[in-house]
């Protein structure tokens, strides 16, 4: 997990580059999983919708929007047994990629458009949040044939307590 989304963690976190080699102080990372075992965990669920563009310049970039909801919160372990508990319900195997998760839909690596979603455990620091709710919709449904706010029904199917 980046030191970086943990505010008041940045000044105890003592790191010194050597050689291209990061040294860590034993303290700094002692304060670090005492202050994450402290803190308040949620099961995000997210998806994003990715789009190839043409920049001014002519040159290809891609893209992406992005959904995110906190669907539980609580202590850590219990989150991470939220998330296998849902990962179950929906058959898919948890993986430990920037934390726990597991993907209802993955996308294809340069392929546009292109969708993903899935469930992950984190720290509770960001909220729901959406940039064009209306847009969004009408992309996620062009690209998955499902309404997103008619899906909802899914989390409580899953019975996901917030």
């Amino acid at each position: 997990m980046p030191v970086a989304y943990i505010p008041d963690l940045k000044a105890s976190f003592a790191a010194l580059r050597v050689r291209g080699f990061t040294l860590v102080s034993v303290k700094a990372i002692e304060d670090l999983h005492q202050r994450l075992d402290e803190c308040v965990w949620a099961v995000y669920r997210v998806r994003r919708v990715y789009k190839q563009l043409l920049g001014k310049n002519g040159k290809p970039y891609v893209n992406s929007d992005r959904w995110m909801r906190i669907v539980s919160e609580g202590a850590k372990a219990e989150m991470e047994m939220s998330l296998k508990a849902l990962a179950q319900e929906c058959r898919q195997e948890v993986i430990s990629l920037h934390g726990s998760r597991f993907y209802v839909h993955t996308r294809q690596e340069k392929v546009y458009p292109a969708w993903e979603e899935f469930f992950v455990v984190a720290p509770k620091l960001a909220k729901d949040k959406c940039r064009n709710p209306v847009a969004f919709e009408q992309n996620w449904q062009a690209l998955t044939g499902a309404g997103l706010f008619k899906t909802e029904s899914f989390t409580k199917k899953l019975k996901v307590t917030k």
